[in-house]
């Protein structure tokens, strides 16, 4: 399966409301991302986390019916923003069929996913802001350093299952 691009027409007017929820959440980084929520007790509340999967619940009804499935599952989600200098190592994600990453604010395409096939050979694929990347969750990818300019993401793992005959 290759990655797959879901572009989220509300984008646009839903992107000042995310952004300032995620501005307003603790500063703290993870790894050598500049903030992220990965670190937080699972129980903090996350106001973004609403609007972000009231936002993403009909497209992701689409994938899992176009992949022939009746349901799907958000098992864990989070932010990342990443300011210069910062970046994401090669890494996959387990207890999951799939990885996906919201470009929220993406202000330099070349800053976008990188992801490996099987044989180790970079994907391309055409990511915009606004849009939702995501690929089997074993395949690895990492985010690449940010030179000058800032990028913030919301990355989530999921799976579809009850398979329609």
């Amino acid at each position: 399966m290759k990655p797959i691009v879901i572009r989220i027409k509300e984008h646009k007017k839903v992107k000042p409301k995310l952004m300032s929820q995620i501005k307003d959440m603790p500063n703290q980084g993870v790894n050598n991302v500049t903030k992220s929520d990965w670190n937080l007790p699972k129980d903090f509340k996350r106001p973004y986390l609403e609007t972000f999967y009231e936002l993403i619940s009909p497209y992701m009804d689409l994938f899992a019916k176009n992949n022939h499935c009746k349901n799907w599952t958000i098992h864990n989600s989070w932010f990342h923003e990443y300011h210069e200098k910062s970046n994401f190592p090669w890494h996959v994600h387990t207890t999951c069929q799939f990885a996906n990453v919201y470009f929220l604010d993406l202000p330099d395409k070349n800053t976008t996913t990188e992801i490996l096939d099987t044989d180790s050979k970079l994907i391309k694929v055409n990511i915009e802001e606004g849009d939702i990347l995501t690929f089997p969750s074993f395949l690895r990818h990492r985010s690449p350093m940010i030179t000058n300019l800032q990028k913030t993401i919301i990355a989530f793992n999921s799976s579809i299952d009850n398979a329609i005959n």
